[in-house]
C-alpha cells in the first residue's frame, strides 16, 4: 500500500505539471491581450484627443467611444485597481479559510466541465479502491477509506450510499451505477471484475484510462484555446485599431474641410 500511495502521488504529480504545460500557453495569450488593450486605452488614444479636441465637429462613433472608454479607465484607474486588488486578497483569504471550498467543488463537478472533473474524481476512486482491494483489504474498509481519500467533498457526499449498499449486500458495480454522473466506463469494467474474480485489477485499469481519457481531453482543449484566443482576441484588437485608424482618417478629413472653409473667400 505505501509503494501504491507513492504510485498515486507520482500521477497527481504528472497530472499537476500537464495541466500547468496545457494552460500556461492560453494564459499567457489571454494576458499578453489585456496589456495590449490597456496600452491602446491608457496610452495611444489619450494622446489622440487633443486632435479630436480641435475639430469642432463631433468625433466618429466608434472613436468617440474609445476615448469616452480611455477618459473612464484612465479617472477611475485607481478606484479598478483598488477594486481588483480587494477582490483578489478577498478570494484568498476566503481560499485560505475554506470557505470557497464547498461553492467552487460543487460548481466543479455540476459546472460546464463536470464530465473531465467527474473522470479525474472518479478515477482516483477506482485507481485508490483497485489498490486497496488488490492487497488484500476487505472491501467494506477499503470502501472506508476510499472513499475518505476522495479530494471532492461533494464527490464524497454522492459514494457515501454505496459504502452502504455494498454492505447491505449490493454488487460494487450495481451501487456505483447509482452514483449521479459516475463514468460508465468504470461501472462497466466493475462489473467484469467481478464476474472474473479481478475487481482490483480492473479497478485500477478503469482509472487509469479514465484519467488518461481526461488529460487527453485536458490536452486537446488546451491546443484548442490557443488558437481561439488568438482569433478572437486578435479580432477584438484589430477591430479596435481599426476603428482608431478610420477615425483618425475621418477627423483629418473633417480638418481639412474646415481649414478649406475657413479660407475660403466670403
Amino acid at each position: 500500500m505505501l509503494f501504491r500511495s507513492a504510485d498515486l502521488l507520482e500521477s497527481q504529480i504528472k497530472l499537476r505539471d500537464q495541466l500547468i504545460a496545457t494552460l500556461s500557453y492560453p494564459i499567457f495569450v489571454l494576458i499578453s491581450t489585456i496589456a495590449a488593450l490597456l496600452a491602446i486605452l491608457l496610452f495611444v488614444i489619450p494622446s489622440l484627443a487633443p486632435l479630436v479636441e480641435d475639430v469642432a465637429s463631433d468625433p466618429p462613433v466608434i472613436l468617440g467611444a474609445l476615448i469616452a472608454t480611455s477618459h473612464a479607465v484612465s479617472d477611475n484607474l485607481q478606484a479598478i485597481l483598488f477594486s481588483i486588488g480587494t477582490t483578489v486578497t478577498l478570494c484568498i483569504s476566503a481560499a485560505k479559510l475554506g470557505w470557497l471550498n464547498v461553492p467552487l467543488d460543487k460548481a466543479l463537478i455540476n459546472g460546464p466541465f463536470r464530465k473531465l472533473v467527474r473522470s479525474l474524481i472518479y478515477g482516483r476512486f477506482a485507481i485508490g479502491l483497485g489498490g486497496m482491494l488488490s492487497s488484500g483489504a476487505p472491501m467494506t474498509d477499503a470502501l472506508r477509506l476510499a472513499i475518505r481519500g476522495t479530494a471532492s467533498q461533494t464527490a464524497r457526499g454522492l459514494l457515501e450510499p454505496v459504502a452502504k449498499a455494498v454492505r447491505e449486500g449490493a454488487s460494487l458495480s450495481a451501487a456505483l451505477d447509482r452514483v449521479k454522473g459516475f463514468p460508465a466506463p468504470i461501472t462497466r469494467l466493475v462489473a467484469v471484475g467481478e464476474t472474473s474474480g479481478a475487481l482490483g485489477p480492473m479497478l485500477i485499469r478503469s482509472g487509469t484510462l479514465e484519467e488518461a481519457v481526461a488529460v487527453r481531453r485536458i490536452e486537446a482543449m488546451g491546443r484548442m484555446a490557443g488558437p481561439v484566443l488568438i482569433i478572437v482576441l486578435g479580432g477584438m484588437v484589430g477591430t479596435l485599431m481599426a476603428g482608431l485608424l478610420s477615425g483618425i482618417s475621418d477627423l483629418g478629413e473633417r480638418s481639412e474641410e474646415h481649414t478649406s472653409e475657413l479660407q475660403s473667400p466670403c
